[in-house]
């Protein structure tokens, strides 16, 4: 009986902290992309091999400045329970 609790307390440590890295993990992806659809927002960009990612635009950054004909600099982060989100953009020369 005593066995059991043990594993049993192991396998909640363990699915614990694996449960913490899917939630508190993020990604951070940085491409020259062209943008496709603007919002005030959201964004969907293209990246060189045609694949569209939306990405949410946090209220900082002023979307009516951008151009769907400019390529851009973007550095966005995402996780495993959360919508892509704009870290930084810039125009790329």
């Amino acid at each position: 009986m005593n066995r059991i609790k043990q594993n049993m307390l192991a396998l909640l440590i363990i699915l614990g902290v694996v449960l913490f890295f899917l939630v508190f993990s993020r990604a951070r992806t940085s491409a020259i992309v062209q943008l496709s659809e603007i919002s005030k927002d959201s964004i969907v960009v293209i990246n060189s091999l045609g694949e569209k990612t939306m990405v949410r635009v946090p209220s900082k950054i002023d979307t009516s400045t951008l151009n769907e004909q400019t390529y851009y600099l973007v550095s966005y982060s995402s996780s495993f329970f959360q919508r892509n989100r704009f870290d930084k953009i810039e125009k790329s020369h």
